[in-house]
């Protein structure tokens, strides 16, 4: 899987969805270990849920820590 079967796919959409549905947290383990971004993954899913983020905000996050991991600094 690539990253837009994890993003394009729907995935923040899906946790968005959910949790404006009532949902209280996520079992979404593999969708970030096999992530070929797993921190970037990891974190927009944490702004997601924690920080309360829109989607569009949380993929932004993606794209700044995968940028960020790229150019090896970790933000």
């Amino acid at each position: 899987p690539n990253e837009n079967h994890y993003l394009g796919g729907g995935l923040l959409e899906f946790v968005h969805d959910g949790l404006e549905k009532g949902a209280i947290g996520i079992n979404l383990g593999r969708n970030v270990w096999q992530s070929p971004h797993q921190v970037a993954m990891a974190k927009s899913l944490h702004a997601l849920i924690h920080s309360q983020l829109s989607v569009k905000e949380a993929h932004e996050v993606f794209q700044e820590t995968k940028q960020a991991q790229t150019s090896n600094v970790l933000v």
